[in-house]
C-alpha cells in the first residue's frame, strides 16, 4: 500500500497538470437534538485548462432503492440541512446531505483529497486541563464532518447517487479518536465530472456529546429568546479543503 501511494506521489509531483482547492467555510450549530448549518460558502482557486464550473444540489427525495437524489440546485451560499435523530427532513423538506459536482473541460485522471488544518479531534478528551474543548463557538468542523464519492446516475439537473456507509470518508479515526491530516477520497481515476457528497459524521457527533455531559456549552440555552440556534452549538472554524490534482497516464 505504501508502495502503491509513494508511486502515485511521484506521478503527481512530476505530471500535474491542475490542481482545484475548495476551501468551504461553514457555520454549523449542533445540539444533542438537532444540527443546523448556515452560511457554507465554498470558495474556489482553479486552473482553467482543466476546470470547467462548480456546482451544488441538495435533494428532497429518495429512489425505490434509497438513493439520494439531487434534484435543487444551490444558486447563493452552500447550506447543509438540519441533522435530526428522529426526522431525517429539515424544516423545508429537505435532506442535510449536499452534493458538490465538479465539471472538468474535458475528461482527465485525477485524484480526490480532502486536507484539515485542525490539531485536535474534538472527542479526543472532554477537558483540558479544567476547561471544557467543546465550546459554544469556534468549534472545528472537521471532527463532524464526513464526504462520499458516490457513484452517480445524470438525467438533466437531477443527479441520482449511490453510496454506502462503508464508502464514507472522514477526517476522525473513531477507534484512535485522533484527527488525520489528510485524506484520500477516491483514487487517481478518469473523470469529465467530480462529485462529492458532504454529510454529517453521526457517530462522531453523538460521541463528542456523550463525553461534553455537564458542559454548560452543550447543552444550557441562550438567554435570548430571538436566536434561532438558542439551544446550539456553533461549529465554525472553517478547516479544511478539498484538492483535485490531474495527472496525465
Amino acid at each position: 500500500m505504501k508502495q502503491k501511494y509513494y508511486f502515485y506521489s511521484s506521478i503527481l509531483s512530476m505530471m500535474l497538470t491542475a490542481v482545484l482547492l475548495v476551501f468551504v467555510c461553514l457555520a454549523w450549530y449542533v445540539t444533542n437534538k438537532e444540527a443546523e448549518a448556515n452560511g457554507i460558502v465554498g470558495h474556489i482557486v482553479k486552473n482553467e485548462e482543466l476546470i470547467d464550473s462548480v456546482e451544488y444540489f441538495k435533494s428532497n427525495q429518495k429512489d425505490e432503492s434509497g438513493n439520494l437524489v439531487f434534484n435543487t440546485k444551490i444558486t447563493s451560499e452552500i447550506e447543509m440541512g438540519s441533522y435530526n435523530i428522529v426526522n431525517e427532513l429539515d424544516s423545508e423538506g429537505f435532506y442535510p446531505q449536499r452534493l458538490i459536482a465538479i465539471h472538468l473541460k474535458k475528461e482527465a485522471r485525477v485524484k480526490v483529497e480532502a486536507t484539515t488544518s485542525a490539531t485536535r479531534y474534538l472527542g479526543a478528551e472532554a477537558k483540558d486541563g479544567d476547561e471544557w474543548i467543546l465550546k459554544k463557538e469556534g468549534n472545528s468542523l472537521s471532527s463532524v464532518i464526513s464526504f462520499y464519492i458516490p457513484s452517480v446516475s445524470v438525467d438533466g439537473d437531477t443527479i441520482t447517487t449511490t453510496f454506502s456507509e462503508e464508502d464514507r470518508k472522514s477526517f476522525v479515526d473513531l477507534d484512535t479518536r485522533e484527527l488525520q491530516k489528510n485524506i484520500t477520497l477516491s483514487e487517481a481515476t478518469m473523470v469529465d465530472t467530480v462529485y462529492i457528497v458532504m454529510d454529517y459524521f453521526p457517530e462522531s457527533i453523538e460521541y463528542i456529546y456523550s463525553i461534553n455531559l455537564g458542559n454548560d456549552a452543550a447543552l444550557n440555552p441562550d438567554t435570548d429568546p430571538t436566536n434561532p440556534h438558542a439551544e446550539d452549538v456553533s461549529y465554525d472554524v472553517c478547516d479544511f479543503y478539498f484538492s483535485i490534482k490531474g495527472a496525465s497516464a
